[in-house]
C-alpha cells in the first residue's frame, strides 16, 4: 500500500482551495459579463428607439409635405428617409435578444413599407400632374399610418423595458444563489481541511 506523505496531502488541499476559491469567481464574472452585456443593450434598444420615436414621423410627414407642395427644402427624399430607418429598425432587430420584440420591428418595417408605398403614389401623382388635393389627402394617410408606428415602436420600448426588468430580476436570484453556494463552499472546505 502506497502511503501518502503529508506534504502531498497539503499540496492537493492546497491545489483544491485555489481551484474551489477561484473557479466560482471565473464563473460569476462571466455570468455578470454575458448578462450586463444583454442588459445595457437593451438599454441602448430603448434609448435608439426613443430618439427615432420622437423624430421619425415628423421627418417623414415633412419631407412629404415639402414634396407635395414642391418647395425647395434641405430635407432628404422621403425615400431616402423611410429607407434610412428601415436600416435603422433592421440594426435594432439584429441586437434584439428577443423573438416577441423582432417580430414588432418587423411590424414597424411594414408600416415604413406602408408609407413608402403611399410616398410613390405621391411621386405619380405629381408626374401624372393630378391636382395637389389628391396627393394632401394620402399626406392624411401618411400622418395616420405614423401614428400607428409610433404605437408600434413604443410597444417595442415597453417590452425592452419588461425584458431589462426580468434580467435584472434573474440576476437578484442569481446572486442569493451563489452566495448560498459560496457558503456551501466555505463550509466544505472547512471540513476538509
Amino acid at each position: 500500500m502506497k502511503r501518502i506523505s503529508i506534504g502531498n496531502t497539503l499540496d492537493y488541499h492546497y491545489k483544491l482551495v485555489i481551484l474551489l476559491a477561484i473557479l466560482p469567481m471565473v464563473l460569476i464574472s462571466i455570468f455578470f459579463m454575458v448578462n450586463i452585456f444583454e442588459y445595457r443593450q437593451s438599454i441602448e434598444n430603448v434609448n435608439d428607439v426613443n430618439k427615432m420615436n420622437s423624430e421619425m414621423s415628423t421627418k417623414i410627414d415633412n419631407s412629404v409635405f415639402y414634396l407635395i407642395t414642391g418647395k425647395p427644402t434641405r430635407m432628404q427624399d422621403p425615400t431616402e428617409l423611410i429607407v434610412h430607418y428601415q436600416k435603422e429598425l433592421d440594426k435594432l432587430k439584429d441586437s434584439s435578444s428577443s423573438f416577441d420584440q423582432q417580430q414588432t420591428l418587423d411590424v414597424a418595417k411594414r408600416i415604413l413599407d406602408t408609407d413608402q408605398h403611399y410616398v410613390n403614389t405621391i411621386k405619380e401623382n405629381i408626374a401624372a400632374e393630378k391636382p395637389i388635393s389628391d396627393s394632401e389627402a394620402i399626406l392624411i394617410e401618411i400622418r395616420n399610418v405614423n401614428v400607428l408606428l409610433k404605437d408600434t415602436l413604443q410597444e417595442f420600448v415597453t417590452g425592452e423595458i419588461n425584458l431589462s426588468n426580468k434580467k435584472s430580476n434573474q440576476i437578484f436570484q442569481t446572486i442569493i444563489i451563489l452566495i448560498f453556494l459560496e457558503i456551501c463552499l466555505v463550509i466544505i472546505l472547512v471540513i476538509i481541511i
